[in-house]
């Protein structure tokens, strides 16, 4: 795979906003890939209701809204496009507006595109950033033990909806991510918001979501080839 745009400028992990970006983008996936594969229980009163409800799907596709809040700005930045899921891990995030950027994950590669280049990352011989996947992971595999070790938990619900609230108890995390609040009701996950330990935030909308998808082979080839044709 080549990134013409990308040879004299390579992009490290450890970029900021690169970095902000694969932690949205990826717990994105993961929250998205287990939302209403299932009818969720009409008054879920744990957290293992939730999770086993939100257990399973064919595949998934939805339009998003992001919305980030960043200190430095006077106004926020307004992110729209579309995301894909193919269990067990491939994920796509497309941006549209205001500019097109696409942030693919492929089993253990993960390939970043937008105006200011390309990178490409081998997740498999990247312990920096597998760390940050794994981070989410324990979500789709639907593992409470794991979460509740990597995450203090707090589920909420009410008369139709939910709210989970996760606070990184890794160090390393936390230095970068304050806290995670996903709501949703009886019909899946509506919207999350991510707080940076740095007081910026991200919230992001979900709409059109469409939780049971068989993606056809020509889908996946045109999802999964746009970072390479670009």
């Amino acid at each position: 795979m080549k990134y013409a745009r990308n040879a004299s400028r390579p992009r490290a992990f450890g970029s900021r906003a690169f970095a902000r970006w694969l932690l949205v983008s990826t717990f994105l996936w993961l929250s998205l890939g287990n939302s209403g594969a299932a009818p969720l229980p009409e008054n879920p009163t744990n957290l293992e209701e939730l999770m086993q409800a939100m257990a399973g799907t064919p595949g998934v596709l939805a339009d998003f809204v992001e919305t980030k809040t960043l200190a430095l700005l006077d106004a926020p930045l307004v992110t729209k496009g579309k995301l894909y899921f193919i269990p067990p891990n491939r994920m796509a995030r497309i941006a549209s507006e205001p500019a097109r950027s696409t942030l693919i994950i492929d089993g253990t590669r993960l390939d970043l595109d937008d105006e200011a280049g390309g990178n490409h990352i081998d997740l498999a011989s990247n312990p920096v950033a597998r760390t940050f996947v794994d981070n989410f992971i324990v979500l789709f595999n639907g593992d409470i033990e794991a979460l509740r070790s990597r995450y203090e938990a707090t589920f909420q619900v009410g008369e139709d909806t939910w709210q989970l609230h996760l606070v990184p108890r890794s160090r390393a995390l936390a230095k970068m991510i304050a806290s995670i609040t996903m709501r949703g009701d009886v019909s899946g996950m509506k919207s999350m918001t991510l707080r940076e330990s740095g007081g910026d935030t991200t919230e992001t909308i979900f709409e059109s979501v469409d939780s049971n998808h068989s993606f056809t082979s020509d889908e996946v080839e045109q999802i999964f080839r746009q970072q390479e044709v670009r």
